[in-house]
């Protein structure tokens, strides 16, 4: 996916992780970061978000997706980077689930009747 080019003034958005030490509680949220940052915030070449004026709702009747992909006209409720999304979170809870079968796989006392 190629790369858009940032929003107006937020080239260096604020990252509350960075600098972070790996000993903090927080510092496993800091990894991503940015990464999802940018795919919440930059869309992909092609799309763009509507203004709400654009969007319109309220006595005009419901409002129109948020997400325009100019050279098609279509439109979307959901974030084009939506699946990149979700890869990641899915690749993070796999990594956690990963590192909770590895401490727990030296504990011994798996079988219910206490022998192993």
């Amino acid at each position: 996916m190629e790369a858009a080019a940032a929003p107006p003034g937020d080239a260096d958005h604020y990252n509350p992780f960075s600098e972070m030490d790996d000993d903090n509680i927080n510092y496993d949220h800091s990894l991503n970061y940015d990464a999802m940052h940018d795919l919440m915030n930059f869309l992909p070449p092609g799309w763009r978000r509507l203004t709400p004026e654009e969007r319109g709702g309220g006595d005009d009747g419901p409002a129109r997706p948020p997400y325009l992909h100019e050279p098609t006209g279509d439109t979307s409720w959901r974030n084009p980077n939506l699946r990149e999304i979700l890869g990641m979170v899915d690749e993070r809870r796999d990594d956690d689930a990963a590192k909770r079968n590895a401490g727990n796989s030296g504990r011994g006392g798996n079988n219910k009747n206490g022998t192993d």
